[in-house]
């Protein structure tokens, strides 16, 4: 049986650091499997739970594709699989179709990877690392990823999270974190 899960538990008190001028990072533990976290990032029933709709070849240079509205999307690829152990993604985001303009490169694609390291056999670190984001999307890019980390704790528990929420309630944190100084 599913359960709500309050968006203020676990991980709403972890921020993601900034590592980079274009660079966000988060560290998360789960209590889960590698091998279950692995599948929550790579299938599309997985990542249905936290992200949104998908279709994925996993492969590399298989297509990574998350439907999260009718209209926002993202059509990337697989740069990297080593499961079960690290995804590298070409990140890139569309609205409407057209490009939503996030990332810093000319083609608008951003790097995502998923680092897993088995803690213990029920425990997982998952290491997310967004390159490559443009400065002003950065805040918006924080708060989305440090929600959709939120959904994914609560998916590998039972339990759902109100993203919408999540990310609202997270957004000034990563608003003032981007007004201080830049980790390297």
């Amino acid at each position: 049986m599913s359960t709500k899960h309050d968006a203020h538990d676990p991980g709403a008190g972890i921020l993601g650091e900034l590592i980079g001028d274009d660079t966000i990072r988060f560290s998360r533990i789960f209590r889960a499997p590698r091998g279950r976290v692995w599948d929550a990032l790579l299938t599309p029933d997985g990542l249905r739970a936290w992200l949104g709709e998908a279709t994925v070849d996993a492969r590399p240079g298989g297509a990574f594709v998350i439907q999260w509205d009718e209209r926002d999307a993202m059509e990337g690829r697989i740069v990297e699989l080593d499961e079960p152990r690290r995804l590298l993604i070409a990140w890139h985001e569309t609205r409407s179709g057209e490009p939503a303009r996030n990332a810093t490169t000319a083609e608008d694609e951003s790097s995502l990877s998923f680092e897993l390291e088995a803690l213990d056999e029920a425990t997982t670190r998952l290491v997310l690392v967004h390159r490559l984001i443009r400065r002003d999307k950065l805040a918006g890019i924080g708060g989305g990823w440090h929600a959709h980390l939120d959904a994914l704790a609560a998916a590998l528990a039972g339990s759902t999270v109100d993203i919408e929420a999540a990310y609202i309630a997270v957004l000034s944190r990563y608003e003032a974190l981007l007004a201080g100084p830049v980790q390297t």
